[in-house]
């Protein structure tokens, strides 16, 4: 779930986007 996340909202900063979605 997170990675779809991340790439809806910016594929380049998906590690930083994910971490954020998991904390």
């Amino acid at each position: 779930i997170n990675y779809i996340v991340c790439g809806i909202f910016v594929i380049h900063r998906c590690d930083f986007v994910r971490i954020e979605i998991i904390i």
